[in-house]
């Protein structure tokens, strides 16, 4: 603050504040009086209402060459070290990396049976399975007093398949179809990397809390690899008639025709009786989905001054996100049946896009490094629609329930 101290001979506004106050006498204005400038300055607003007051105007007060001009005041203040108030600034944006976990992705089936192993009844049918086929032959399956419908147009591929009896006897054909199991178990996601940018704007403040409004709009790769696993399947068995008949004298394995052979050819009944079981197999290979999604968030949040440079913020609100997924699977199946192993093989892909709503809630702490600048971690609570597709052979699911997101980044206020 300056300390300059001048002599003043015409009528300054201290003296004016002291003859409205009827301490001065009229001589006693007009004596040199000693004043500080910088308290002139401080005393000039002071002096015009203290003279209002008591019938002096201001206009007087220019008139009388009494009122010290704007600019003097401004610099007097400004030497005097007093700090104007720092902008009010209502926006903030914040750019941060995110990482989202607990996302779940399971694997369904909608495959009907494996072959071609037709209806349940019917002894004139062209029938194929995972381990033999039995079909129509050159007498039109012309049976016998013991076995009415039979055919020499068969073939098996392992003795366990067979239970001969005299006079009796079966011989089983199979099929299978995926039924689940650790295969299709819900498989969660590790961390799955992102990108998200937010913009809030306050409403409203008091001492300690903003409260405002936030829109947020991210990007987000979720991944996965259901592979090499155990699977459950549904296994449809067909047992015919043998007759007394051992095919397996003809050889292991044994492939029949449309004709009889030379040789001979065993004849066995065309007509099956269909039960169906479950029985465990390993999966190698599996399915692959790649998917992504546009994520976008709003609502409301409240931000508590906890220290100075440390902000506290709750938020929570309304998310609509936009995902595509694409699913790739190629499934080589082994199981054991009647004392043989069955290997088969399924594969495809498919893809599929959806909109889905839900919500979400989050809490959130910023540091300010400078007057605009800050950096700020959050965690985050996400619950979507599900995301279910298929091809009508495999299903998938994409469970966003109880996602649980991570983020880290900067904010700029302005």
């Amino acid at each position: 603050m300056s300390r300059n101290i001048s002599r003043y001979k015409r009528t300054t506004p201290a003296s004016l504040i002291l003859a409205a106050a009827g301490s001065l006498s009229a001589q006693e204005i007009h004596q040199p009086f000693e004043i500080n400038e910088s308290l002139l300055a401080l005393t000039h607003v002071e002096s015009i209402m203290l003279a209002q007051s008591n019938g002096i105007g201001q206009r007087e007060l220019m008139a009388s060459g009494n009122i010290v001009e704007s600019n003097t005041i401004s610099e007097d203040v400004s030497n005097m070290g007093i700090v104007e108030p720092e902008k009010d600034r209502k926006s903030r944006i914040g750019v941060g990396f995110s990482l989202l976990t607990n996302v779940k992705a399971s694997i369904g089936s909608l495959s009907t049976f494996t072959a071609n192993s037709g209806p349940a009844t019917g002894s004139m049918v062209n029938r194929d399975y995972l381990d033999g086929f039995v079909h129509l032959d050159s007498s039109d399956n012309l049976g016998d007093l013991r076995v009415p419908f039979r055919t020499h147009n068969f073939g098996f591929v392992s003795r366990g398949q067979v239970q001969p009896a005299a006079g009796a006897g079966t011989i089983d054909f199979h099929d299978v179809r995926l039924d689940g199991g650790s295969y299709a178990s819900p498989e969660k996601s590790g961390f799955a990397p992102g990108f998200e940018v937010h913009y809030s704007h306050r409403l409203k403040r008091t001492d300690k809390w903003k409260y405002e409004l936030e829109l947020g709009l991210g990007i987000q790769d979720f991944d996965f690899d259901i592979k090499d696993k155990p699977a459950d399947f549904q296994v449809l068995t067909d047992s015919y008639q043998l007759g007394g008949v051992d095919p397996t004298v003809f050889g292991v394995p044994y492939t029949g025709s449309f004709f009889p052979k030379p040789t001979g050819s065993p004849k066995i009944g065309s007509t099956p009786t269909r039960t169906f079981g479950a029985a465990t197999g390993t999966m190698a290979g599996g399915a692959e989905i790649e998917s992504n999604a546009i994520i976008g968030r709003l609502g409301p949040s409240a931000r508590y001054d906890a220290t100075e440079k440390l902000d506290l913020t709750m938020m929570g609100g309304l998310t609509l996100a936009y995902m595509h997924a694409d699913v790739t699977y190629d499934e080589l199946q082994t199981l054991n049946l009647s004392g043989s192993s069955l290997t088969f093989n399924q594969a495809g892909a498919f893809s599929e896009s959806g909109t889905f709503w839900g919500f979400f809630a989050a809490a959130r702490a910023t540091y300010d490094l400078s007057e605009r600048l800050g950096v700020y971690g959050e965690a985050r609570y996400l619950h979507l629609e599900s995301f279910d597709l298929s091809d009508g052979v495999r299903t998938v699911e994409l469970d966003f329930g109880s996602a649980l997101g991570f983020l880290v980044g900067v904010t700029y206020d302005f």
